[in-house]
């Protein structure tokens, strides 16, 4: 993982025209992605689980808490460019 400033170097070095781009806040995740499966996680938590599907709910737990320690780390940042030419 590299920072924006990189990243926009190595598409210029690749022969691309950056166009534009943006970082999602962080409050996207939650709202969008991580508040809507801990919600989800916690209705099937009460349900019976085989092994497997237990384990699965598991690692989005700890991906959650992953998250939730260093949200303010790392983000995921878009980026649109077209070939230059």
């Amino acid at each position: 993982m590299v920072d924006v400033p990189a990243n926009r170097v190595i598409i210029e070095r690749c022969g691309y025209t950056l166009l534009g781009d943006f970082v999602l806040p962080s409050s996207t995740w939650w709202t969008h992605y991580y508040g809507p499966m801990l919600a989800r996680l916690d209705r099937l938590q009460g349900s019976l689980l085989d092994p497997t599907s237990a384990a699965v709910v598991q690692e989005c737990r700890e991906e959650i808490a992953v998250w939730r320690a260093h949200a303010s780390d790392y983000s995921y940042a878009f980026f649109v460019a077209r070939a230059a030419g």
